[in-house]
């Protein structure tokens, strides 16, 4: 074949390929957009994403970063163990809690769509974690702890509503 045949046919390839690309782009990010219409709950309007994640075993911190604020609160050890195992993308010899409810998620195709961090209540920061299995979205009440070491584990994004970092966060930038 002609060499210059060959380059034609390639940029031809490689501009329906790109064609395909946005159009499945546009038809996702209008599927979420039909979604949050019908679960509002799934906006992430009021929250800003975790972009960072220590733990201070020595007294059991657990500090979250986002944008110039980070949060920190104190959970037990086998949290801390937990969290600091899935920041290391490590498992012990045998599978903790966390690890265990992660191979349930995988092996029944149940998405963590987000945890979200969202107030203090009773001197204790609640959240919710969004799931998805086929077509159904549930949301569920979950300790931070236990929804930041899930979501580490299944790569789900954290959030912590903006509020919540302005009236409990500190300001460190």
């Amino acid at each position: 074949m002609d060499r210059q045949l060959i380059i034609v046919l390639i940029a031809l390839f490689i501009s329906i390929l790109s064609f395909i690309v946005s159009l499945y782009q546009k038809e996702i990010l209008q599927d979420v957009s039909e979604l949050i219409k019908i679960f509002p709950q799934l906006s992430t309007e009021e929250y800003s994403r975790v972009e960072k994640i220590d733990v201070i075993p020595e007294n059991g911190a657990l500090i979250l970063y986002s944008g110039c604020y980070r949060l920190i609160g104190y959970i037990e050890d086998v949290q801390i163990r937990s969290i600091s195992n899935a920041l290391q993308k490590r498992r012990d010899w045998r599978p903790n809690t966390h690890d265990v409810t992660s191979d349930i998620f995988k092996e029944f195709n149940i998405k963590l769509i987000d945890v979200r961090i969202e107030e203090v209540r009773n001197n204790s920061y609640i959240a919710r974690a969004f799931i998805s299995q086929g077509n159904k979205i549930r949301e569920i009440d979950i300790r931070p702890s236990d929804g930041i070491a899930l979501a580490l584990r299944l790569d789900a994004p954290i959030y912590i509503r903006n509020s919540l970092l302005v009236s409990s966060g500190e300001k460190y930038c």
